[in-house]
């Protein structure tokens, strides 16, 4: 492209999207896909300050967990006099009022609100979204990464990722969420270890037995030349140029809001200086 046309910066944008909604790369945008990876990252230090004081919280438990009692200690000793109270549930007789359908319509309904909360919060940036992230999912993330040759350090990086992924997709037009977040989350941490398996060579454990939930998502991988690229891209894009260009593409802001966060005097203004950050790498 040797001169800005909207009609070339909407079809280089809609290329972008397209990549990142199934993967499919073109000419135009491997400079796009180079600093996207390069965002992410940015993304990633970004949320892990979040993250970090309930990891650090994790690893205490971890310590905890391993300086234990054994279970033994735990087990009921049957010759002692204990008095097991049941109340009355076990004898007491089924509320005739009571309506199992409309219960459960509630309980559909009220988990379906929590699950939009969620998502809109996450793509918001809200602190408690992530909270709840952290509270719903993690647990079972470490499970599956130390399960199969990981550890707890290589469960909150995997963690991490796939949070900055998950948000990712959240933000992208034309993104459907077919599963809960939750779901979506654990998938592309299952996806991404594997994968770090293949390349290390390690095996899946035999004792693992998957009991939760995933879907079967891509994960899109740094390019091969990702670092001598990025550099070579880096070299020619002033901080405001990456500003620009990381809230427009990687972001997706609408130009009233880049306008407005980037301190651009209008619309206009903050649109040519995108162009011309762009001229630099890809027209």
């Amino acid at each position: 492209m040797n001169k800005s046309h909207p009609m070339e910066e909407e079809k280089l944008l809609q290329e972008y999207i397209e990549w990142r909604l199934n993967g499919t790369e073109s000419s135009n945008t491997q400079d796009l896909i180079h600093l996207h990876f390069y965002f992410r990252n940015l993304k990633k230090l970004e949320i892990s300050k979040f993250f970090d004081s309930f990891f650090s919280i994790d690893e205490k438990q971890s310590l905890i967990d391993a300086l234990s009692v054994s279970d033994d200690s735990l087990a009921f000793d049957l010759d002692s006099d204990y008095d097991f109270d049941f109340g009355e549930s076990a004898h007491s007789l089924p509320d005739p009022t009571f309506d199992a359908e409309e219960s459960k319509r509630r309980r559909i309904l009220e988990e379906e609100n929590q699950e939009n909360d969620l998502v809109i919060g996450l793509v918001n940036g809200e602190e408690s979204a992530y909270h709840e992230l952290y509270e719903r999912e993690f647990l079972k993330i470490r499970e599956y990464i130390i399960g199969n040759s990981g550890s707890l350090a290589d469960a909150q990086d995997i963690f991490q990722d796939c949070v900055v992924i998950l948000l990712e997709k959240l933000k992208t037009p034309g993104f459907k969420l077919t599963c809960k977040a939750g779901t979506y989350l654990y998938s592309c941490c299952r996806n991404l270890w594997l994968k770090q398996l293949k390349k290390s060579s390690r095996e899946i454990s035999s004792d693992y037995y998957e009991i939760y939930d995933f879907e079967e998502i891509d994960v899109y991988e740094e390019p091969d030349n990702q670092e001598e690229k990025l550099k070579l891209i880096l070299s020619k894009l002033s901080e405001s140029c990456l500003k620009i260009i990381q809230a427009f593409y990687y972001e997706l802001k609408s130009w009233d809001k880049i306008a407005v966060e980037l301190g651009y005097s209008s619309v206009n203004s903050a649109k040519n200086q995108k162009y011309k950050c762009l001229k630099k790498i890809i027209y």
